[in-house]
Parts: structure tokens; C-alpha cells; sequence
């Protein structure tokens, strides 16, 4: 009796005691719930635009605070008022503005990988996440002015000791969310040396940049595009880093570590 062997079809290829890769699971695809959710999201975001666009009214224009700018008094649903910032955009904002936006654009697509390929942690997408929504946030900020709006109807933060305008305090303020951030993440921060650094670049400007804006000095918008383009480049080679760790992509070490 002649015994027949099946040889599987990884061993054929010379690669026998090594099993077949898993097909993929299809984890990292976004269920109807989540695209339905998403889409709702959408739609409630522009209704609200158009309803607020459609009841406000401009009270007043003009040097409206204690400290220089320009400032709209806009009334909402005959409800509520608020003092919406109006200063002259910058080139140098654009900028820095297009850096963030290019530091969101950048976190968004590592983490659309690796959601699309079902790989990296759950600590690493949560750290791409929450630097996505962080990036985007100043973004927005630096377009629409929001911290100096904000200041402008906290106006009470302008009596703190050796505070002159109260949108300072609200900018200085973005440390503590920064440092929660890099304390929680500090093992995959840390694990870049080059990201590192630029990370510290970053700090240095920022704080710089803070203490200009402080002290009246108009050099801050010279200083904010050098501290949002070292965090674009630390975010790239950590989101290369956590990229390739994960086999997404094919890097050099030496370009991300």
C-alpha cells in the first residue's frame, strides 16, 4: 500500500514549520455604525452653522478693550454676547497655521493606517489619536484666533499679577494639556532620540515665543512657525516610527530612531 503525503503549500515554497499567515481580519475597517455615527456628526455640525449664522447680529466694532486689537461685539439669538477677535491675519500666521494644519493632516493619515491595517497598539493609536485632536485644535486656533477671543470674554484674567492681556494667560495655558500628554506617552516620545530633541526645539520656542507675546514684544510671530515646525517634524519621524514598528511601513531605522 503506497502512502500518499500532502505537502501544504508553505512548505512547497521552502517554508515548512512556518504556518500560513492569518487572512486579515478585517478589524481595521470602520463598521456601518461608525460611518453612520460619523455622518450624523456631520450633518448636526452644519445645522448648527447655519443656525447660527442666521441669528446673530454685530452690535458694535472696534477698539472695544482695555488693551490694543480690534474687537466685533456679536449677539447671538438675542441671547448671548460675545467679543470675537478681528486683528489683522499675519503672513506669519498663515504659516504657522499651514504647519498645523500639515501636522494634522500628517497624524491623520498614520492613524488611517494603522486602523486600515489592523495593526499597532491600542497605546499607539491613542497616542496618534489624541495628538490628531491636539493639532487640530490649534490649527483652528491659530485661523480664528480662538485663544484671544476666549481672553477677550475672560476679561477678569487680565487683573492676574503681571498679566496684561487675558489671552496670554489662556495661551500659557496650553501648557498643562501639552505636559499631561507628554508625560502619559513619555516611553514612545522618548524612545525617538530625534523626536526628542525636536520636541524640546519646540518647548523652547514655545516658551520664548510666550514670553515676547507677554511682554508686548513683537517678535512672537517670528518665534510660533519655528516651535509648530519642529512638532511637525517629531510627530513625522514618531508616526514613521510607530508606522514601521508596527510593518506597515518600510523605513530606515536610522531615519525614525
Amino acid at each position: 500500500m503506497t502512502s500518499t503525503t500532502v505537502t501544504p503549500p508553505h512548505a512547497a515554497n521552502g517554508n515548512a514549520g512556518v504556518p500560513p499567515e492569518a487572512p486579515p481580519s478585517g478589524g481595521g475597517r470602520a463598521t456601518v455604525a461608525q460611518v453612520l455615527a460619523a455622518g450624523g456628526l456631520v450633518v448636526a455640525l452644519a445645522l448648527v452653522g447655519y443656525a447660527i449664522s442666521k441669528n446673530y447680529e454685530v452690535v458694535r466694532e472696534g477698539q472695544l478693550m482695555p488693551w490694543p486689537g480690534q474687537v466685533a461685539e456679536i449677539r447671538f439669538f438675542d441671547a448671548f454676547t460675545l467679543f470675537v477677535n478681528q486683528e489683522r491675519v499675519r503672513p506669519l500666521d498663515v504659516m504657522d497655521g499651514v504647519l498645523l494644519a500639515m501636522l494634522a493632516g500628517t497624524l491623520f493619515f498614520a492613524l488611517a493606517l494603522l486602523r486600515r491595517a489592523g495593526a499597532g497598539s491600542p497605546r499607539e493609536r491613542a497616542f496618534l489619536a489624541l495628538a490628531l485632536v491636539g493639532a487640530v485644535w490649534l490649527a483652528v486656533d491659530e485661523s480664528l484666533a480662538l485663544h484671544e477671543t476666549i481672553g477677550n470674554n475672560l476679561r477678569f484674567l487680565a487683573d492676574l499679577p503681571g498679566v496684561h492681556r487675558p489671552d496670554d494667560v489662556v495661551f500659557a495655558s496650553y501648557v498643562i494639556p501639552a505636559a499631561a500628554f507628554a508625560f502619559v506617552f513619555r516611553r514612545i516620545i522618548l524612545a525617538s532620540r530625534t523626536a526628542t530633541i525636536l520636541f524640546g526645539g519646540a518647548a523652547v520656542f514655545f516658551v520664548v515665543a510666550g514670553l515676547f507675546d507677554v511682554a508686548g514684544i513683537g517678535v512672537d510671530e517670528l518665534v510660533e512657525p519655528l516651535s509648530s515646525a519642529c512638532l511637525l517634524a517629531g510627530f513625522t519621524v514618531l508616526a514613521i516610527g510607530v508606522l514601521r514598528d508596527a510593518g506597515v511601513v518600510r523605513a530606515p531605522a536610522l531615519a525614525t530612531r
